[in-house]
């Protein structure tokens, strides 16, 4: 299944994004391992609970979308997410350190997502 899920990444980013920026994706899934929402980061949109998040962690700036809460936007029922899988690919397809940031940790808390995976 995580192989499967990281295909799926590497052929979403390659296709949509300028590769001199940077390329994220989070999978929310439940206990079962289904996919329930996928997010990516977006460096022209944002969101109220992206402001919300990031203000609450004195992190005012980081106003454009992150994939973590993306993905957490797109889901619809918060209480059947269990692991958020958060990933990041080079142009060539290496796994690069995606770890979230404070303001999508806290978002994170707040959905009550058990556990947090990372490339």
């Amino acid at each position: 299944m995580q192989e499967c899920i990281t295909a799926l990444c590497i052929c979403w980013m390659k296709g949509s994004i300028n590769m001199r920026q940077v390329a994220i994706t989070a999978t929310i899934l439940d206990k079962r391992g289904r996919v329930l929402s996928i997010g990516r980061n977006s460096y022209i949109r944002t969101h109220p609970l992206q402001a919300k998040c990031a203000t609450a962690v004195g992190e005012p700036h980081k106003v454009f979308l992150h994939a973590e809460i993306a993905a957490l936007i797109k889901l619809r029922d918060w209480s059947k997410a269990y692991k958020i899988l958060v990933t990041r690919y080079t142009k060539d397809g290496k796994a690069a350190n995606a770890a979230p940031c404070k303001a999508c940790q806290h978002a994170i808390s707040l959905a009550g997502i058990a556990l947090v995976e990372h490339t």
